[in-house]
């Protein structure tokens, strides 16, 4: 749960598909002008950012409409639910409609596409594409080869993918990808999308479970073992305790490029808003720690999945990455670095991990789930 829906003015239109010849191997520009090499990201490096349109949905229509309606409605209920089922099911065209599709990440592309990002080598139509999580859901992280399309793909705030987006991305890293996280809740609910008719519909991962028949009460946790294996981190915390920036691990590349521009204490201008804990040590690099009331293991970390890396900031950064340089900082450091150099250290692991039992664990949670859709969907001729 993030907050209600925010609308801002539409700037979509700036440096998008843009055609300039902007190189970051010339010019004397400097990256958000501190001092080190002036380009962070190279031109060679293929970035996409996801636009989070399934996120976006439900949150265009909180509390009064939709998923988040049912939420409220059946917070107390038990056993099979059979009404208000209609709210499961909900139109990407209001996502469309929420900051044009950004929803709550719209100062993550506000940024994205700035002249300080300009400025670290990342430029729109040059070397950074914007995808859709449409687009991924329907492959478009790989060419027909199979080979990946990209070398990053950077998520905001991304609470809601399909089972094939998220497998997608499962796949993307374990071929040698980065993925980059800079919101917290990260990847916690599943939902179903029919591109016949633009429909987005709810599955699991919220406190229900539902089959395109009925619904049921099931633990919020229920997909917590998937991200512990993948990303990491859990969702922990909403709104709760009192942040003081967090405390830079020098031995960690990132976190020595921050200390050394920034100091050992970076992101200070953050509050608690919605954050995941770090579930996973294993292969994992810490890069800073929260410092928070509650203790909790709140951190930016890199996590090795397969030959690449998740790096995931794990916090509400789209509430400070226009204003605070080190969160601006810290994106570009998490593109342009290469995996080898970002996880420099790591916990012991208990032993070889086999990525394709893992993925069929990812699935297996669901899978029952989706063959429900697929065949009630056949039944109704949806």
């Amino acid at each position: 749960m993030a907050m209600a829906p925010t609308t801002v003015p539409d700037q979509s239109n700036v440096f998008v598909n843009s055609t300039n010849t902007y190189s970051n191997t010339s010019g004397s520009s400097t990256c958000l002008a501190r001092p080190g090499p002036p380009f962070i990201v190279s031109n060679s490096t293929r970035v996409a950012l996801v636009k989070p349109i399934f996120t976006a949905t439900p949150y265009s229509q909180y509390i009064y409409g939709s998923f988040y309606a049912f939420y409220k409605k059946h917070a107390a209920s038990v056993g099979n639910i059979t009404t208000d089922l209609n709210l499961l099911n909900t139109t990407v065209t209001s996502g469309m409609n929420f900051n044009f599709g950004w929803g709550h990440s719209y100062p993550l592309y506000t940024f994205m596409k700035s002249t300080a990002a300009r400025n670290c080598g990342l430029v729109f139509g040059k070397n950074l594409s914007l995808v859709s999580d449409i687009n991924v859901t329907q492959g478009a992280l790989f060419a027909q080869n199979g080979s990946a399309r990209f070398d990053v793909v950077v998520y905001g705030f991304a609470e809601y993918l399909t089972p094939a987006e998220y497998a997608q991305l499962m796949k993307f890293v374990a071929q040698g990808g980065r993925l980059l996280i800079m919101g917290g809740d990260s990847f916690q609910v599943r939902v179903h999308y029919n591109p016949k008719n633009g429909y987005e519909t709810y599955m699991v991962g919220h406190g229900f479970t539902y089959n395109n028949k009925t619904a049921w009460t099931s633990s919020p946790h229920i997909l917590n073992p998937v991200l512990t294996r993948f990303i990491g981190a859990v969702d922990c915390c909403f709104r709760s305790g009192t942040y003081g920036g967090a405390t830079l691990n020098l031995t960690n590349s990132l976190g020595s490029a921050l200390g050394s521009t920034f100091g050992n204490v970076v992101f200070k201008s953050y509050t608690p808003h919605e954050e995941d804990s770090v579930s996973n040590l294993s292969h994992t690099s810490i890069i800073g720690v929260f410092r928070n009331s509650s203790g909790t293991l709140v951190a930016a970390f890199a996590h090795e999945y397969g030959k690449g890396a998740v790096i995931c900031m794990c916090v509400f950064a789209d509430d400070v990455i226009l204003t605070d340089q080190s969160v601006q900082y810290f994106a570009m450091l998490a593109i342009g670095t290469p995996t080898s150099k970002l996880i420099t250290s790591v916990a012991p692991s208990p032993g070889p991990r086999n990525l394709l039992i893992e993925g069929v664990f990812a699935v297996a949670v669901i899978s029952t789930i989706s063959v429900a859709f697929y065949l009630a969907g056949r039944k109704r001729g949806r």
